[in-house]
């Protein structure tokens, strides 16, 4: 395999990224967000300054240096060690378990994966994170990025300064990464990602299948994990996106973003203007209504009803399933994972978390 160095080198692993000059390599779902080198791994993708080695989903967002398990991803100056998916977002040292996450100074340890971004304390759960004045405990994956602690299912997002990592392998960069799968990442504005837990956060690119990821107005075609990077080119496959007036019909995981309606397969997505419904994986950005499905996401006013893995980032109402999350004026109510960031009410469930 051959790999270039950006700003520090690469490990041995299968799946290098490097940022700046793109050159995409070998398997069949490489991604680059903006300048950035992809190596190995059916689903890597860098968005600046980084270089990401391991795993087959590995993903860095700044000058970071990812190096173990199969999907390490850092977002700022961050070291990554151990565990299959460990992530950094800013001055941070992770070690151990297989999805640690860290968003600023923070250092965590003993659980599999803790992580904590300043002045944050983490119990419980093989997965939690906090990013800021937040407390985690409980669930198996739980996440908080600034105003906004999110657990709960494998995937739950956060729109607006928030990192937030779900599954196995989830990693957030800076203002909002969202990820669902088992390997999504993203790097700036807000990455949104297929699975079962698609979520929306303004002007956001989501995408379908196990590990795909956006940054920026995207590019996104066929493949289980494609992605791209500016105004948006979409083509057939089964996780389709758009950024910017489009419209997708079709497959099971069409996106839209902006002056969009989804309709049909099971992950449809818009981003502003948006009406989605049905399938189990919609999302919408701005003015927008879910329902249906298990994993319904919107940014903005929104309300989301359904689902187990619904979120939303600013005025929302979340209710029923076990996992819905909020992230400014939320109420959420009902399952066993949900979470509002600042004005927020949640009830019932054996991990409800509030910032």
């Amino acid at each position: 395999m051959r790999h270039k160095t950006c700003i520090t080198s690469l490990s041995k692993e299968p799946s290098h990224v490097c940022a700046k000059p793109t050159e995409i390599h070998e398997d069949p779902a490489h991604v680059v967000a903006k300048p950035a080198e992809i190596h190995g791994g059916p689903a890597h993708v860098g968005a600046k300054p980084t270089e990401i080695h391991g795993g087959p989903a590995h993903v860095g967002a700044k000058p970071a240096e990812i190096h173990g398990g199969p999907a390490h991803v850092g977002a700022k100056p961050a070291e990554i060690h151990g565990g299959p998916a460990h992530v950094g977002a800013k001055p941070a040292e992770i070690h151990g378990g297989p999805a640690h996450v860290v968003a600023k100074p923070a250092e965590i340890h003993e659980d599999p994966s803790h992580v904590g971004a300043k002045p944050a304390e983490i119990h419980g759960g093989p997965a939690h994170v906090g990013a800021k004045p937040a407390e985690i405990h409980g669930g198996p994956a739980h996440v908080g990025a600034k105003p906004t602690e999110i657990h709960g299912g494998p995937a739950h997002v956060v729109a607006k300064p928030a990192e937030i990592h779900g599954g196995p392998a989830h990693v957030g960069a800076k203002p909002t990464e969202i990820h669902g799968g088992p390997a999504h990442v993203g790097a700036k504005p807000t990455e949104i990602h297929g699975g079962p837990a698609h979520v929306g956060a303004k002007p956001a690119e989501i995408h379908g299948g196990p590990a795909h990821v956006v940054a920026k107005p995207a590019e996104i075609h066929g493949g289980p994990a494609h992605v791209g990077a500016k105004p948006t080119e979409i083509h057939g496959g089964p996780a389709h996106v758009g950024a910017k007036p489009t419209e997708i019909h079709v497959g099971p995981a069409h996106v839209g973003a902006k002056p969009t309606e989804i309709h049909e397969g099971p992950a449809h997505v818009g981003a502003k203007p948006a009406e989605i419904h049905g399938g189990p994986a919609h999302v919408g950005a701005k003015p927008a209504e879910i329902h249906g499905g298990p994993a319904h996401v919107v940014a903005k006013p929104a309300e989301i009803h359904g689902g187990p893995a619904h979120v939303v980032a600013k005025p929302a109402e979340i209710h029923e399933d076990p996992s819905h999350v909020g992230a400014k004026p939320a109420e959420i109510h009902g399952g066993p994972a949900h979470v509002g960031a600042k004005p927020t009410e949640i009830h019932v469930g054996p991990a409800h978390v509030g910032a």
